[in-house]
């Protein structure tokens, strides 16, 4: 019985902690703070390109300004 309860009185809290979590992972992801942060927004600004939503000079844009980024995560 004392082992239910105990787990009943972790749930708010482990759920919590997921909640923060993806939270975390959502402001990485919008702030560009990972490398697979930057590689996942590069292949949508692709795939922008490819289906015609932004032109050529915007890719080059995008593209460079990603470089930078990734090479500032990597401390180059």
């Amino acid at each position: 019985m004392v082992l239910i309860v105990d787990d009943l009185l972790k749930i708010p809290f482990t759920l919590g902690k997921k909640v923060l979590e993806e939270i975390s992972n959502q402001v990485d992801e919008e702030l560009l703070n990972t490398e697979d942060a930057v590689r996942n927004k590069r292949l949508e600004v692709q795939w922008q390109f490819e289906t015609g939503q932004i032109d050529q000079a915007e890719l080059d844009k995008s593209t460079e300004f990603l470089k930078h980024r990734l090479n500032e995560i990597r401390g180059e």
